[in-house]
């Protein structure tokens, strides 16, 4: 399989996105991540990757050479507010800037457009009627359908607006 130049923009627990250098695509590392640091990037052999409902997945690799160090590494998120999140060429970004009112488990933003929040863990997920700001969110596409992965509470903030 191929050697990568890789960048690591987030990763927390099992979970790293990474862009890969020569393409800008990114893509998602599931397990085996204790290694790899945010802000990092890295020679990378890529042994499987693997299709799970539509999003791309890394899931057999070796890292051979980490290769130098990103300050701002946030820098390689792009403004959700400034493109179209639903085009899947955005599938594993990491996006932030997009602002709306969370309403059933959906953020609705632009006059009635939503898109699905998701978490394994249910309880960091924003509550109904709460107005937030996406600080990190992962840009995923899941059975045909692009929704945001929320990882942990820091990956959002509320905004409390007063009157």
């Amino acid at each position: 399989m191929p050697l990568l130049h890789i960048a690591t923009t987030y990763a927390i627990n099992l979970i790293a996105t990474v862009e890969i250098k020569m393409t800008r695509q990114y893509i998602l590392i599931y397990k085996n991540t204790q290694d790899i640091k945010v802000g990092f990037s890295y020679n990378m052999e890529i042994n499987q990757i693997y299709d799970y409902f539509g999003t791309k997945e890394i899931k057999d690799f070796i890292v051979n050479k980490e290769t130098e160090k990103y300050d701002n590494y946030e820098n390689l998120y792009l403004d959700g507010s400034l493109i179209d999140i639903f085009d899947f060429k955005y599938t594993n970004e990491i996006i932030k800037n997009l602002n709306g009112k969370i309403k059933k488990g959906r953020l609705y933003f632009n006059d009635n457009k939503y898109i699905k929040l998701y978490s394994k863990n249910k309880d960091i997920l924003p509550k109904d009627g709460q107005n937030i700001t996406i600080l990190s969110g992962h840009l995923t596409s899941y059975k045909g359908n692009m929704q945001i992965i929320i990882y942990k509470s820091t990956d959002y903030k509320v905004n409390y607006y007063c009157y």
